[in-house]
């Protein structure tokens, strides 16, 4: 069941109601780039997330009850989650991006021009929380461990939402010294709008140090821009367009850090409705 009717959304905002509390802290980065709230900081209700299980393993599919993300209330029978309002404050401006994290492989080297390929690669995409194929999937890097003194362009190979396999993304520059929590969004090939599985990353040089980078697999649910550092902005489920979120769903949050970040925070919450 969905909610499609007023009176279907005041019943969702008079039962039950799950209210996800924000609080990251010490947040130390770098201008203009983006990080993932899991591992960026301290001070998470959930704690910090590990690295995910390394590609010459195979891969993770996250879900709520993975270490470091928000445990979700499963629904009512016949019912969907939505996120219907959320309230979020940082101490410098930017902006914050809620996706469902849906797939991720970890232990790439920064330090080599060799094609890592990924073992079981081709395991398939939680169908439920990618529907069609994985469309409207984004291919994201996510460092675990300290890269070098250069940022070599990165390409990931990958099989795209009609079926089409060995497609590439736009080859994109990486950073000098990421800090611990860095993402970088690698644009996918001109046409593509959906990723079904990762096959492969490459660097175009080396970065001078191994570090631990991952690739993840994101769907976006919200985007929500702070422009003003120490005020805090609310949208609400009219502004957010009452996005459905699967049960199972891994909310990631990722900033994008304008100024550079020096003990910065970000705090708030999430509210979640069945219906």
């Amino acid at each position: 069941m969905a909610i499609s009717s007023m009176d279907g959304l005041v019943a969702a905002f008079t039962g039950a109601c799950q209210d996800i509390p924000i609080y990251h802290s010490l947040l130390t980065g770098t201008s203009s780039l983006f990080f993932g709230l899991d591992r960026w900081g301290t001070g998470s209700p959930w704690g910090t997330a590990s690295a995910p299980t390394a590609y010459t393993v195979g891969a993770d599919v996250p879900t709520d009850a993975t270490h470091g993300f928000p445990d979700l209330n499963d629904p009512p029978a016949g019912q969907n989650l939505y996120l219907a309002g959320c309230t979020l404050q940082s101490s410098i401006f930017g902006s914050i991006g809620i996706y469902d994290r849906v797939w991720a492989s970890a232990g790439f080297s920064g330090n080599t021009t060799t094609t890592q390929t990924v073992v079981g690669g081709a395991a398939t995409i939680p169908a439920a929380r990618c529907p069609n194929n994985g469309q409207g999937l984004e291919i994201w890097l996510e460092w675990y461990g300290a890269t070098g003194a250069s940022g070599p362009a990165a390409t990931v190979t990958y099989t795209n939402s009609a079926g089409v396999a060995n497609r590439s993304t736009i080859a994109t520059s990486t950073f000098a010294n990421p800090p611990l929590g860095t993402m970088r969004r690698l644009p996918l090939a001109d046409g593509d709008t959906g990723v079904q599985r990762i096959q492969s990353l490459t660097f175009s040089g080396t970065s001078g140090a191994v570090g631990n980078i991952a690739i993840v697999l994101l769907k976006r649910v919200a985007m929500i821009s702070l422009p003003v550092a120490n005020v805090a902005v609310t949208a609400d489920f009219a502004t957010l367009g009452l996005p459905r979120i699967e049960p199972d769903a891994c909310l990631q949050m990722v900033m994008h850090a304008a100024p550079t970040a020096s003990n910065a925070f970000v705090m708030g919450s999430l509210s979640v409705v069945a219906g």
